[in-house]
């Protein structure tokens, strides 16, 4: 990521944060639909948003290049991705998840621990 930013756009602090700062806010986009698939509500969804801008353990990594950002953004893909299989019972979301290979041999037995925790929120 960082290599074809500083080729695109030349060996410039900013260009090697773009990365990153495009992560976090991919990862900002993808909190918010979350929270409004899960809560039903914009106010709620903008409520996740502001903690996700606030919140030091998402706000300080993002800001320096490294793969924390990239990693929150795949990390709430995919718990929206199982939120839409389980809650929703939207089949296809197992591929956002990476499980439907596995999801055969299984997995719901696994996956009720996941759930009764998701519950919770």
């Amino acid at each position: 990521m960082i290599a074809a930013s500083t080729a695109v756009f030349g060996d410039a602090e900013w260009a090697l944060r773009l990365p990153a700062w495009l992560a976090y806010s991919g990862f900002l986009w993808a909190l918010f639909y979350l929270a409004q698939e899960v809560w039903d509500s914009r106010v709620a969804a903008w409520w996740a948003v502001v903690l996700g801008l606030t919140t030091p353990a998402f706000f300080i990594p993002t800001h320096a290049m490294s793969t924390d950002a990239v990693l929150f953004l795949a990390w709430t893909l995919a718990l929206w991705s199982a939120y839409l299989a389980l809650y929703k019972a939207q089949p296809l979301a197992w591929y956002g998840f990476g499980l439907e290979p596995i999801r055969r041999w299984r997995i719901e037995a696994k996956m009720r621990h996941f759930e009764a925790g998701f519950s919770v929120f």
